[in-house]
């Protein structure tokens, strides 16, 4: 996969956060594959969630930085700190130097092909 900047799920936008609340199913994403009543989660679907959960955060820290971090989202980014890494992906991205902002910033340009 190659990633590529998006018009779409942009940060602080109307309709950037319009988007960010479509892009989980009706339920979002619990079900109950054993016909009883012990749900699961598609963890696709949670990770989503806990993304937008942090950039709301950070748009209403930006605002007002008196506000402390909400337990939500402190429960997201450890979720997802445990996700990526118990699940990361291993595979080799090639990175380019793009510049001298804020110290430094690479980018990713080129996924190396699994073999």
């Amino acid at each position: 996969m190659t990633p590529e900047e998006s018009v779409h799920y942009q940060l602080d936008t109307l309709v950037g956060s319009e988007e960010w609340k479509t892009i989980l199913p009706q339920g979002k994403g619990v079900i109950y594959p054993f016909n009883d009543s012990t749900p699961f989660r598609v963890a696709m679907f949670h990770q989503l969630e806990c993304l937008d959960v942090i950039r709301t955060e950070m748009i209403h820290r930006r605002d007002n930085t008196s506000i402390a971090p909400s337990e939500k989202a402190h429960f997201c980014l450890n979720y997802l700190r445990q996700t990526v890494l118990c699940h990361g992906d291993r595979h080799l991205e090639m990175i380019v130097w793009i510049g001298n902002l804020f110290g430094g910033e690479w980018s990713i340009r080129k996924t190396l092909p699994r073999k």
